[in-house]
């Protein structure tokens, strides 16, 4: 389902104009069609992003008039524009996550990602360690891209604790020993 259009775009981030139809909210998951340079040529990367900041402007509204009066005056009449900041989380390639080195294009569309594109990137490893919000689905990480380092790194009371206990569990669901 398409939600909105990219108005401005970088190979790690985009904003997007939202449909105000639409209920769409903070940390949902979006996808672009994208295009990847190679050596062969261009070739077309189905792009999964993660809404991090949702705001409301006023449509064309200069920000240095004293915006109180100018809204009292016409607060009927105001346009507003319902934006969103995407992070991009990146597209499956070969079995791998891969960064865009391209942005994509100003105006392409924004949809909302498919449960199943969301899985493909999240759910591919053998440990669960939770549920995606605002989707339900599970979060799996690689054990692979566990056997070298891990840290584990979050603000206070964020659940740095509850996550290690947690992943101490699934790797002995998955054989490991202390």
């Amino acid at each position: 389902m398409k939600i909105g259009h990219i108005i401005s775009a970088t190979p790690t981030e985009f904003i997007a104009t939202l449909d105000p139809e639409q209920a769409v909210g903070l940390y949902e998951f979006v996808a672009i069609d994208g295009v990847e340079p190679t050596p062969e040529g261009p070739k077309p990367v189905r792009v999964l992003g993660q809404i991090v900041k949702i705001y409301r402007d006023p449509y064309q509204l200069k920000r240095d008039l004293p915006l109180y009066s100018v809204v009292e005056q016409v607060a009927q009449d105001l346009l507003e524009v319902q934006a969103a900041k995407v992070k991009v989380l990146g597209y499956l390639s070969d079995g791998e996550v891969h960064t865009p080195k391209m942005p994509p294009r100003v105006g392409s569309p924004v949809y909302l990602a498919e449960d199943r594109e969301v899985e493909e990137l999240y759910g591919r490893g053998e440990l669960c360690v939770g549920k995606l919000m605002p989707r339900g689905i599970d979060a799996c990480l690689d054990l692979e891209g566990l056997k070298r380092h891990v840290a584990v790194i979050a603000a206070t009371g964020s659940g740095k604790t509850w996550f290690s206990v947690v992943l101490i569990e699934e790797l002995l669901k998955q054989g490991a020993e202390c």
